[in-house]
Order: structure tokens, then C-alpha cells, then sequence
């Protein structure tokens, strides 16, 4: 069965991200777009939306979900700026 990606987005914004008082709507709006899927490999897509951090290759790893929503709220980016997130 076809794992429902906008649905797990949804769930992990909703169940994870805001209950970390992530709770600026720019945070959780640009969160909720952001298909994570599309940044792992095909194997880990299914874990896009889990609270751990996924390997990218290279040593590198995405940051949980969570952690991605605190940093962004703590920096808050205006809508003219861009946000370069170079690996953990």
C-alpha cells in the first residue's frame, strides 16, 4: 500500500513540529510544503516524516523535524531571504 505523504506532512507538523512550541505559522506553513521525501533516498522516504535525523550520504544527515522547525523559528527569516541548510 502507498504510504499517503501529504497525510504523514500533515501528522508530523500537526503531532511533532507544533508540540515542540514551534508555533509561528511561517514555520509550520513552509514546514507543511516542504516534501522531505524528495531530499532522502528512495529507501528512508517512508521515514521522511519520523522523528530522527536521515542519512543523506557523505557523512551527512537531515535534521529531525523538530530541530528544523526550532532553528527556523529562532531565526526567522524574513520572506525576502533565503535559508541555506548545509548538513549536520
Amino acid at each position: 500500500m502507498a504510504m499517503n505523504f501529504e497525510q504523514a506532512r500533515l501528522n508530523m507538523v500537526e503531532n511533532q513540529v507544533r508540540t515542540w512550541d514551534v508555533l509561528d505559522g511561517r514555520v509550520l506553513d513552509i514546514i507543511s510544503r516542504v516534501h522531505r521525501e524528495d531530499f532522502v533516498a528512495p529507501a528512508h522516504r517512508q521515514l521522511a516524516f519520523a522523528d530522527l535525523c536521515l542519512p543523506l550520504g557523505h557523512g551527512e544527515v537531515m535534521m529531525k523535524p523538530v530541530v528544523e522547525g526550532r532553528i527556523l523559528q529562532a531565526v526567522l527569516p524574513t520572506a525576502a531571504e533565503r535559508v541555506l541548510e548545509i548538513g549536520e
